[in-house]
């Protein structure tokens, strides 16, 4: 049994659907930690997930004083606000803990990869919000004066110098990372719309064959073979015998 020729629009419609959208990568939650007694924040960022390079690269680009990283990473508390030459007896931050819980819960809502910007005191699960903050300030104990160091370092140590320049790694490489992402997406878009453009004209050559082929279906006059009757023989014979005729006048 043939199939219906209205089943062409289905059949096209199916094929355009093979196409598959572009898949949608969710976004990711960022939490920031205060801690009362130090005056550090802590952004609990995103690691090893599909997310995690964009956000760290815009963290990197976006939430920063005076040009410098707000956050330094360490394997000991992660991504803090701990400044890279402080030390127990002379604590420095790289930003009050307020200015960069306001900076950091702007900058990261404004990044597309993050889901929810949420904000918490180190040791407590409440859940804080950016009207919180103004509130947390008299919360924060005042950091202990300096003391002299009894053996005073004038140059940076061997691991101080090797996280300045893994930092400096680590910030190239997300920026490469966005890049190409960024180029991935150019590229897939182009090629989608290509293969869209060329899946639609060969559509269309495809219906002006079919239609083609069904106005031709109706054989030409010059192929129908008349069957031979009775008085198609005699129609001969009278033709014949008038052919003869005029041979014996002349």
């Amino acid at each position: 049994m043939s199939s219906s020729p209205f089943g062409i629009n289905a059949k096209k419609s199916s094929l355009g659907n093979s196409l598959k959208a572009k898949e949608v990568i969710p976004k990711e939650p960022v939490t920031l930690i205060a801690d009362k007694k130090y005056q550090i924040i802590t952004a609990l960022i995103p690691y090893n997930s599909k997310q995690a390079a964009t956000i760290r690269a815009h963290m990197h680009a976006n939430i920063t004083i005076d040009g410098q990283r707000v956050f330094i990473f360490r394997v000991a508390n992660g991504w803090s606000t701990v400044a890279l030459d402080a030390t127990e007896s002379n604590p420095k931050l790289t930003g009050e803990p307020i200015t960069v819980l306001k900076l950091a819960y702007t900058k990261f809502s404004e990044c597309t990869a993050v889901s929810t910007v949420t904000i918490k005191w180190a040791g407590s699960d409440e859940i804080l919000t950016y009207e919180d903050i103004d509130q947390m300030e008299a919360k924060f104990d005042p950091l202990p004066d300096p003391q002299p160091d009894a053996d005073p370092v004038t140059n940076k140590g061997d691991a101080d110098y090797l996280m300045d320049k893994l930092n400096e790694v680590d910030k190239k490489v997300d920026d490469k990372i966005l890049q190409l992402g960024n180029k991935i997406d150019e590229v897939t878009g182009q090629m989608m719309a290509e293969i869209g453009d060329k899946m639609r004209s060969l559509h269309g050559q495809m219906d002006l064959l079919i239609s083609s082929i069904r106005s031709d279906s109706v054989t030409p006059d010059s192929l129908v073979l008349t069957p031979a009757t009775g008085h198609s023989k005699k129609r001969v014979r009278k033709e014949r015998g008038e052919a003869s005729g005029s041979l014996d006048l002349n």
